[in-house]
C-alpha cells in the first residue's frame, strides 16, 4: 500500500515537472520574441544609416551623385527618429497580448 502512494506521488511530481518545463519553454519563447523585436526595430531604424555610411566609406556615395541615394537618405531621416516609437510598441506588446487574452470576447480587427 505504501509503495502505491510513492509511485502515485512520483507521477504527480512528473506532471508538475512537465508543466514547469512547458511554462519555462513558453517564457523563453516570449523573451526570445521580445529580444528579436527590439533588434529588428533597431536595425529597421538604423540600417539605412549603416548602408549610407558604408557606401560613403567605399567611395560609392559622393556629393556628385547624392541624388542617386536620395531614397536611402530620406528613409534614414524618417525612421531614425522613430526608433523610440518602435521601442515603445515592442515594450507594450506583452501587456497588450495579456489584455487581449483576458478580454477575448471583445471583437478584434481582421
Amino acid at each position: 500500500h505504501r509503495r502505491h502512494d510513492v509511485s502515485t506521488r512520483g507521477l504527480t511530481d512528473q506532471g508538475i515537472a512537465t508543466q514547469d518545463f512547458a511554462a519555462k519553454a513558453q517564457r523563453t519563447r516570449q523573451v526570445a520574441t521580445q529580444a528579436f523585436l527590439y533588434v529588428t526595430a533597431f536595425l529597421f531604424c538604423t540600417g539605412y544609416i549603416i548602408v549610407i555610411r558604408n557606401l560613403e566609406g567605399w567611395g560609392v556615395a559622393r556629393r556628385e551623385n547624392e541624388s542617386a541615394f536620395f531614397v536611402l537618405v530620406l528613409l534614414a531621416h524618417l525612421f531614425s527618429p522613430a526608433q523610440g516609437f518602435f521601442n515603445l510598441l515592442v515594450y507594450i506588446r506583452p501587456r497588450y497580448l495579456r489584455i487581449r487574452d483576458r478580454y477575448e470576447y471583445l471583437p478584434r480587427p481582421e
